[in-house]
């Protein structure tokens, strides 16, 4: 047998062993111990925006980048080891992250789901689902915005949860009862174009 012929028996033997040894790897959970304190400090103030009433404070995720003003601040901090509590909704693909509210209940908009929902709300202790705001469209909705949480200034103490899609805005109360559902006048999407309709928050 000549050289090359080991050549080309070689790479595809090395190629599947690669495979093999990095499937293990990327599959396996790691354990680490508890890393030490770092001893970090702020050195100036941070700009953590209030709240004005209708803005939440900055102590979740009420949007995609934690606030109205994507700052990706937070009012508190979490330990160097989280640990996972549960995972749900495996077939829902949410790239603009959900929003979590002050009682931890989660909410996202999945973009092209099997299951025709605009918005999801699940249980922040459980994972469970709480409940979903239908799509009117016989195809996939397009949206998949990150949801924004407001404070309700008519009702004290409660929130509201605004999503809009490239058709469609709809604003919610954490129960899930809509407040209002409107159309933005724009042309829907017809089958074929589910690739570009896809709206960032």
């Amino acid at each position: 047998m000549g050289t090359i012929h080991k050549v080309l028996i070689a790479i595809p033997v090395v190629a599947i062993l690669g495979t093999v040894s990095f499937w293990k790897y990327a599959t396996s959970p790691k354990s680490y111990d508890p890393p030490k304190p770092s001893g970090w400090m702020s050195e100036t103030p941070r700009g953590i925006l209030k709240s004005n009433g209708v803005v939440p404070l900055s102590d979740s995720f009420r949007s995609l980048h934690c606030d109205v003003r994507n700052s990706d601040e937070l009012l508190g901090a979490v330990g160097p080891m989280p640990v996972l509590d549960w995972t749900a909704e495996p077939d829902m693909f949410i790239p603009d992250g959900p929003a979590v509210d002050s009682q931890n209940n989660v909410y996202f908009s999945p973009v092209f789901p099997k299951e025709h929902v605009i918005l999801v709300s699940l249980d922040g202790e459980t994972g469970k689902r709480r409940w979903a705001i239908k799509s009117d469209l016989p195809i996939s909705p397009h949206g998949s915005g990150g949801p924004l949480i407001l404070n309700d200034l008519e009702r004290p103490g409660e929130e509201i949860v605004c999503t809009g899609l490239f058709s469609r805005a709809v604003a919610v109360r954490t129960n899930g009862e809509i407040i209002w559902d409107q159309l933005t006048g724009l042309p829907t999407p017809q089958v074929g174009q589910q690739a570009i309709w896809h709206n960032y928050g």
